[in-house]
């Protein structure tokens, strides 16, 4: 092969316009095709979309996520505070759950019906 030359596709990138040398490192290559942008507009076309997209949305799943995690801390302090009204210490696993459920609907009856003293 001596005196040939190779010749060196280009491609115009339709975004910025730059000139580049038509390779995988230059231009994204997909389904035996290579990408009308080059890889750094597609990535700050990728930064954008993040930016307006994704990161708004899973702020607002946080907060959501947040305010669902001090509700379900109210009701539990509720909880608590009620099982000491009735004399019941909410960290001893002596009542089972329904039985915790029951002595919260019918306070101190239940209480005397399983016999808790104290």
């Amino acid at each position: 092969m001596q005196g040939t030359r190779m010749s060196v596709q280009k491609r115009e990138c339709k975004q910025c316009g730059r000139v580049l040398t038509l390779n995988e490192k230059n231009f994204r290559y997909h389904k035996g095709a290579y990408s009308r942008l080059c890889r750094v507009c597609i990535r700050r076309q990728d930064r954008g979309y993040y930016q307006r997209k994704i990161r708004p949305a899973l702020q607002q799943k946080a907060a959501l996520r947040q305010g669902h995690i001090e509700e379900l801390t109210q009701k539990y302090e509720g909880i608590f505070k009620r099982l000491r009204q009735l004399g019941i210490d909410p960290g001893n696993n002596k009542y089972t759950a329904e039985q915790i459920d029951e002595i919260l609907k019918n306070g101190k009856k239940a209480v005397r019906k399983f016999g808790y003293r104290g």
